[in-house]
């Protein structure tokens, strides 16, 4: 994201969910979003691996869960630097996020 919660950045790629909703792969740009939902719930205790892939100088991300395809947005894929973050909105006792591997690959030119 350019900054703070993902979801509150006018910029971002990443992956969002409402408490035991479905997880969602998101690209905004300029505050223009696309979504590409999944078919899998959140769930306490329950972890899962996600992946988004940009291609194609910017014109295809691809979003993975769990090693399968959730499909690809190709519109509001951001332009600007963005940095990788990772984190929750505020919520009640025993809310938050686990991450146990974050990693980034950039292909050189």
């Amino acid at each position: 994201a350019d900054g703070g919660l993902a979801s509150d950045s006018a910029n971002g790629i990443y992956f969002r969910h409402t408490n035991a909703g479905v997880i969602t792969g998101v690209c905004r740009s300029g505050s223009a979003e696309t979504a590409v939902v999944s078919a899998t719930n959140s769930a306490n205790g329950v972890f899962h691996t996600g992946r988004a892939v940009v291609t194609g100088a910017g014109a295809n991300c691809e979003f993975f869960l769990d090693a399968v395809t959730l499909g690809s947005a190709t519109t509001n894929i951001p332009t600007v630097d963005l940095v990788m973050a990772c984190g929750g909105s505020a919520g009640g006792t025993g809310d938050g996020v686990e991450v146990d591997y974050f990693a980034s690959r950039q292909t050189r030119i």
